[in-house]
């Protein structure tokens, strides 16, 4: 029998619904998986909408508190689908619960909180964390990265990136905390230009610290 993975999401609107939809379609593209996955809690805002999420996906746990998912047994890993403002608290409580965590990203708000993880991660390093840079597994990125690290394209001084997206050029989209400073932690750079950031390190690596893949 296999070995079964109880996913709990913490956050179920936009990017909870596709993480969701991508779990689900896992065995789809992965053939032979050593493991089962369920998504077996939710964590939202209000009572209302985890009763939808629980009818839409069938999770058996569904709550407002989302340290009930991280303390509880019957979960095995997080998804934290929520606001940048939370992730700090989320992340940390993970860490203290030796519960691993998938993180959307940004990985917070600022250098401050950022540090305050750190902190948790150095000291629970055998809780596994981390943060959903998607791109990382594309195809063409795998390939650029080992082209690079075969030396294709010789020594990299200057990369230049880009993310093509028109989603706020619309003036008449609603608001939402994605534009609010407090809750972001900052505009177009922490939504879409981390991921640009994200690939610089992943196709270079480290090159500050003299360990770049060029």
């Amino acid at each position: 029998m296999k070995k079964k993975i109880r996913v709990g999401i913490i956050g179920y609107s936009g990017i909870g619904k596709i993480h969701a939809f991508s779990y689900r379609n896992i065995p789809f593209y992965y053939k032979d998986l050593p493991v089962e996955i369920e998504l077996a809690g939710v964590c939202n805002r209000t009572p209302e909408s985890v009763e939808e999420a629980c009818r839409e996906e069938g999770f058996r746990i569904g709550t407002t508190d989302y340290l009930e998912l991280i303390n509880s047994k019957e979960i095995d890993i997080i998804s934290c689908c929520t606001p940048n403002d939370t992730h700090k608290d989320i992340i940390i409580s993970c860490l203290k619960a030796g519960k691993p965590i998938n993180c959307e990203k940004p990985l917070c708000r600022n250098v401050s909180e950022a540090k305050e993880i750190l902190k948790y991660a150095e000291k629970y390093p055998d809780t596994v964390a981390q943060i959903t840079y998607m791109y990382r597994n594309s195809l063409p990125i795998i390939r650029a990265r080992q082209m690079i690290g075969e030396g294709f394209l010789g020594k990299v001084y200057v990369i230049r990136g880009k993310f093509l997206h028109s989603g706020y050029e619309n003036p008449n989209r609603p608001m939402s905390w994605r534009m609010d400073f407090e809750r972001s932690g900052g505009g177009a750079l922490f939504d879409l230009g981390s991921h640009v950031i994200d690939l610089i390190y992943f196709l270079l690596g480290d090159f500050k610290k003299g360990k770049s893949n060029a």
